[in-house]
């Protein structure tokens, strides 16, 4: 159980952006929180890069749509939610995602994160993912895929956990 939980950046988009970059993170952390809420106008598949790295990455995942569910896993250029079924509300209704990181800031360990996408009227997907390495996460970028944007009012909150 986290002793603590500090909101240490909060982003409100006043236009659409292909990505959101938080840097110079505090390594004065346990874990990283990041929660987004809002979307895109578009089915596109988001995607975490840690420090401007574009390799060692792993994940799997599962989602379900109410109806049918589907799993999937990859090796890739970030953590990304790859969509078998979409499960993002497009538009103007909101798309919760929410990522934990954990012990970001540890040198001596590969970074591990459980992320998810919560949507009322479509659906959630569940993923856990791996950063191949050790150096302690002082940026995280998250971006939608194919040149596709957050849409306006979209907001991006980071926080800090300490053990």
């Amino acid at each position: 159980m986290p002793s603590s939980i500090t909101a240490l950046a909060n982003v409100t988009l006043g236009s659409a952006v292909n990505s959101v970059t938080f840097s110079s993170i505090s390594s004065a952390y346990r874990d990283l929180i990041l929660v987004v809420t809002g979307g895109s106008n578009s089915y596109s598949n988001f995607e975490y890069r840690f420090n401007g790295s574009s390799s060692g990455y792993t994940w799997v995942g599962m989602e379900a749509n109410g109806s049918t569910t589907a799993a999937a896993s990859n090796t890739s250029t970030a953590l990304d939610g790859n969509y078998n079924y979409w499960v993002e509300d497009i538009g103007t209704s909101d798309t919760v995602y929410e990522m934990q990181l954990l012990d970001y800031s540890a040198t001596d360990k590969h970074k591990m994160a459980i992320y998810k996408v919560r949507a009322a009227a479509t659906g959630v997907a569940y993923y856990t993912g791996r950063w191949a390495n050790t150096a302690a996460v002082t940026q995280v970028v998250v971006s939608r895929a194919g040149g596709s944007t957050w849409r306006t009012g979209s907001t991006f909150a980071l926080y800090g956990v300490s053990a």
